[in-house]
C-alpha cells in the first residue's frame, strides 16, 4: 500500500490525495548446491505472471465538477518479462 497527500501552503494549489494497492504473482525455481555440511549456493530466477494495482486520487478543488475530483484506475499486466537471476551463499548454523 502506498499513500501520499499534498497539503499545499497557497491558495494557487489544492489538497490532493493519492492511494495505489497492488499485487504481484510470481513462482520462484531454484537450485541449491551444497558446497559443505553448512555452506551452500542459491540460484534462482523469479518468473512473474503478472501484477495487478488499483490507484485512486482525490483532488480536493472546488473547480472541478464532483464526478472530476475522484479518479479511480485498475491496472493489470500479464506474463512480465523481467529477466532477474539471482545468486546467494548462504550458511547453516
Amino acid at each position: 500500500v502506498y499513500f501520499y497527500e499534498i497539503k499545499p501552503y497557497t491558495s494557487a494549489a489544492y489538497p490532493t490525495s493519492f492511494v495505489q494497492i497492488g499485487s504481484s504473482f510470481a513462482v520462484v525455481p531454484r537450485l541449491v548446491f551444497n558446497g559443505s555440511k553448512r555452506l551452500f549456493f542459491d540460484i534462482n530466477m523469479p518468473l512473474s505472471f503478472g501484477d495487478v494495482f488499483m490507484e485512486s486520487r482525490v483532488y480536493d478543488s472546488p473547480i472541478l465538477p464532483p464526478a472530476a475530483r475522484r479518479v479511480n484506475n485498475l491496472s493489470a499486466n500479464a506474463f512480465l518479462r523481467t529477466g532477474l537471476l539471482r545468486v546467494g551463499v548462504g550458511y547453516r548454523l
